[in-house]
């Protein structure tokens, strides 16, 4: 594990999107692109991100011992949610993302920027049964920054001369 992590993770944000989603419906909220691993019974909500896009060049500022990298990143998450009853869910998740409630709701590290209409896409499971799915694209923004050491002359010191030609004669 690295010592210089980012203020905020991107498992940070999909925490905090999750339990956004959490107000609304009492199903079980997972992480999707887990190899291996069945899905759960319907209705459940799967979060996955899909892009991850820098806003900005990296701004740095200086402290005497950090360098601190700033960046503005959005960040895309697919939203799937499988079982007929939650079409309506997925109606008030895109309704309430798009209003200045939501941006109370999530930390204020996170912001809500836009979400895609959701769109039914039924998917075929193992059994040949089709499943109730609504999809959609939430966009977000989050700003991590990195510190990193810097070195830098903050306090004069001395200046300690070797007479060279004594030394290394």
């Amino acid at each position: 594990m690295t010592m210089f992590v980012p203020s905020i993770t991107v498992d940070q944000v999909i925490d905090a999107l999750g339990a956004y989603i959490q107000l609304f419906t009492t199903s079980q909220i997972i992480r999707g692109a887990v190899n291996r691993t069945a899905m759960p019974l319907s209705p459940f909500v799967e979060l996955t991100e899909v892009t991850s896009i820098s806003l900005n060049k990296p701004i740095e500022t200086y402290t005497d011992t950090t360098e601190i990298i700033s960046e503005h990143v959005k960040l895309e998450v697919q939203i799937d949610l499988y079982g007929w009853e939650l079409s309506d869910t997925a109606r008030a998740l895109h309704s309430s993302f798009r209003t200045i409630w939501a941006v109370s709701q999530l930390p204020e590290s996170i912001v809500p920027l836009y979400c895609t209409e959701p769109i039914k896409m039924p998917i075929q499971n193992a059994e040949d049964q089709y499943e109730q799915r609504w999809t959609m694209t939430i966009s977000l923004q989050y700003n991590p920054d990195v510190i990193v050491p810097q070195t830098s002359f903050n306090a004069p010191g001395t200046n300690n001369l070797i007479p060279v030609d004594i030394v290394y004669s």
